[in-house]
This record gives structure tokens, sequence and C-alpha cells, in this order.
């Protein structure tokens, strides 16, 4: 249906060339049909009508509309596949925390007492909770080694000024 205006105007076209081809000089064939398209070209392109593109943005931090945020953000929560590790911890494991960092907040003043002239704290092996910790003097420094239950250990090696 959309190509039946087309057709009929190419005919009008054709007619009215043919007429013009009487009253003037002879055209070929191939130049009347050239020019036919031609003409039909024209009128197409001469009907096409553009607007020009505006682009608004959706989300509120670039400018979009600020109702779209709620809609975004849980869109965005809805999609996260990751959870952010938040362990749930009681009562007595946080003093329990609590207690070997202190514990081990007071083994690390008295190695800094000893380096320092401060106090003393003897070489030998200490049991603090969960915590074995050895310390040693040698020629070059304090060697203080600590182990937990779990069978790891950190060794930290202070050496003299």
């Amino acid at each position: 249906m959309g190509c039946l205006p087309i057709f009929r105007e190419l005919h009008l076209i054709n007619i009215l060339l043919d007429l013009l081809v009487i009253q003037t000089n002879p055209i070929t064939t191939m130049n009347k049909r050239i020019l036919c398209v031609c003409v039909c070209i024209f009128c197409f392109i001469s009907s096409i009508k553009a607007q020009q593109l505006v682009y608004h943005p959706i989300n509120p931090a670039f400018g979009g509309d600020t109702f779209n945020y709620q809609w975004m953000l849980s869109s965005a929560q809805v999609q996260n596949k990751y959870d952010n590790g938040a362990k749930v911890t009681s009562q007595l494991d946080n003093f329990q925390n609590n207690l070997n960092n202190q514990v081990l907040n007071q083994i690390a003043q008295r190695i800094v007492g000893q380096i320092f002239g401060e106090g003393s704290l003897k070489d030998g092996t200490y049991q603090y909770g969960q915590f074995k910790v050895n310390i040693q003097s040698l020629y070059d420094g304090i060697s203080v080694t600590i182990g937990s239950a779990n069978g790891n250990s950190t060794n930290i090696k202070i050496p003299y000024y």
C-alpha cells in the first residue's frame, strides 16, 4: 500500500516527461528514466522530517530526576551478588578478643620497655589464652615468636640500636 502512491507519482512524472519530450529536444529512454528517478528521490527526500535528539539522563547523580534515586538503589541492591562479610559476634566473643588484644598490648609494652631500658622481660615461653609467646634474647636483638592454637605463628625480630 505504501508503494502505490510512489508508483502513481512515477507514472505522472513519466507522463509529464513525455509531454516535455514532445515540446523540446528528444531524450532517450535511459536519460528519461534517470531523470524520473532523480525527481522521485528529490520528492522523497523533501518529505522526510527529522527532529533533534535530546539526551535526558536517568541517574540523579548525572542530572536526572531525583525521584529515580530510590528505584535505582533498589535495583542495584537486588542485583548485588556479594555479601559484605559482616559477622554477627556474641558479647562473649567480643570480650575474648578484647582480652587477647590487651594481653598482646602488654607484651608489646614490656618488649619496648626492655629495649629502651624500662623494666625487664625475661627469656622464656609464656601462655596467654590461646597464644603461646616465646621470647629470646639474641646477640643482635630480641626475637619474639607468637603462636596461636590453630598452628599459625608470627616471628618478630627487634634489633638493638
